[in-house]
């Protein structure tokens, strides 16, 4: 009965482990996903900030909506961690 025992805590303790490691690679996956998210939005802004300049005003207004589109995943994971 205690080998069981025994055994079943290891079994357990595995688990536990596999699972750590699951959650670890996800919240690598996670984070740099957001890392990426993060990049395309400091470049549309600063593409945007250079086409201020610019006469070509649909660029412009094109560029804007893809920083809106390239923000909604941030705002959504802010919006949500409270």
């Amino acid at each position: 009965m205690i080998e069981k025992l025994n055994y079943l805590e290891k079994l357990k303790n595995n688990m536990g482990e596999e699972m750590a490691e699951m959650m670890s690679e996800e919240i690598t996956k996670v984070m740099e996903e957001q890392r990426q998210i993060e990049m395309e939005y400091a470049r549309l802004v600063q593409q945007r900030d250079q086409l201020k300049g610019i006469t070509n005003k649909h660029r412009l207004e094109e560029t804007k909506k893809d920083i809106m589109v390239s923000a909604e995943p941030v705002s959504y994971t802010f919006r949500n961690s409270n």
